[in-house]
């Protein structure tokens, strides 16, 4: 009899339980119907990478930072030398010029004609460069002895009232008489103006908002003696138009919002090129910013950092006025043939919202 208990209670264990019977498991995933499992597994698998990718960026910031900001110094320098490239033909040129013996000639002085041969001479610099404003022959008391009668695209120009006026108080005649002049690597003989707007040179085209480079050395004659000193007025839109290539490249690159910045030797603003952030097409040389906006007295760590000389980065600095973080770039001029010495600043956004400004500032 016992026996067949036991049969009977092993057959009980055996048996299926009822749906009733059967235990529920617990947990949100679980209690899903089959179609929300799908659902939330390709949802977790489809995330995953991006987040791999998020941290990864995240870790990697700092590294990515320094790069940015590298890339940024590498650039400044590489402006830099383009301008100091251009500007340097420019401080030759004048000193070549003075050698044209047409200049050193008594008889071509005081002759406004075209039929001088001093004046043809000028002109013909004028249309050959193409980036004079003025060449101007000045006596050592400040008199003009004589200028040039077209502009550079050749067109007449009527600068015939200059000869009433006197250059006896300008800072470029004193400098070149007292000897003073840009030196740098060997380099002397000319003497190099800061940029500057040139009311003169309104005066004479009619125009607003000139800006220019004069660079003036002594003629001397067959004795050595200075008996005169010329002057060339450099359009300053030579160096605008180099730093509008180089945002060109950024643009081409895929970084439209790139800032590209320009100081000069104190830290003043001399080109200011943010044509996104602006919304402009065209270069706008503005009166209000240019000359008087000086960053490096406003404590901006790169335009500072400029001003002492040398290149170099910096990972994370703050812009006051856009309120974003910044990597920067800048570099000065290797040889002093120009008072410009600084260039560059450089921003980001954070690496989450995959966007990186850098420019000389960059965006």
């Amino acid at each position: 009899m016992t026996d067949e208990v036991s049969k009977d209670e092993a057959v009980a264990e055996r048996a299926p339980m009822t749906e009733a019977e059967t235990p529920k498991k617990s947990g949100f995933f679980n209690n899903l119907s089959i179609r929300n499992k799908l659902v939330a597994l390709l949802t977790v698998f489809g995330l995953s990478p991006a987040i791999v990718l998020f941290v990864i960026l995240e870790l990697q910031g700092g590294p990515f930072h320094q790069v940015l900001a590298q890339g940024l110094a590498i650039n400044a320098t590489k402006m830099m030398d383009v301008i100091e490239r251009n500007l340097f033909e420019r401080y030759g040129d004048v000193q070549a010029f003075g050698l044209n013996t047409t200049a050193q000639d008594p008889a071509n002085w005081g002759n406004p004609s075209d039929r001088n041969p001093l004046v043809g001479a000028m002109n013909g610099y004028m249309t050959g460069y193409g980036i004079y404003q003025l060449t101007l022959l000045v006596s050592p008391e400040g008199k003009l002895l004589v200028a040039n009668t077209v502009g550079p695209l050749g067109k007449p120009l009527n600068t015939k009232g200059l000869y009433g006026k006197s250059f006896a108080g300008e800072q470029w005649l004193k400098d070149v008489m007292a000897g003073k002049f840009l030196e740098g690597d060997g380099l002397s003989g000319t003497n190099v103006t800061d940029a500057h707007f040139s009311a003169l040179v309104d005066d004479v085209y009619g125009s607003k908002g000139a800006y220019s480079l004069i660079y003036a050395a002594p003629v001397k004659n067959a004795a050595g003696k200075t008996v005169a000193v010329w002057a060339n007025y450099a359009d300053f839109g030579l160096v605008e138009d180099i730093v509008g290539a180089f945002h060109t490249e950024y643009k081409t690159g895929g970084q439209p919002k790139t800032e590209l910045t320009l100081l000069d030797k104190n830290g003043a603003v001399i080109v200011d090129y943010d044509p996104t952030a602006q919304g402009w097409t065209k270069y706008p040389r503005k009166p209000n910013v240019i000359g008087k906006v000086n960053l490096a007295k406003l404590g901006v760590e790169a335009a500072v950092a400029a001003v002492k000389g040398g290149s170099g980065s910096l990972e994370d600095t703050f812009h006051a006025r856009k309120k974003i973080h910044q990597a920067a770039g800048y570099a000065t001029p290797k040889v002093a043939t120009t008072t410009l010495v600084s260039a560059g600043r450089g921003s980001f956004e954070r690496l989450s919202k995959m966007s990186t400004r850098c420019g000389i500032r960059r965006s």
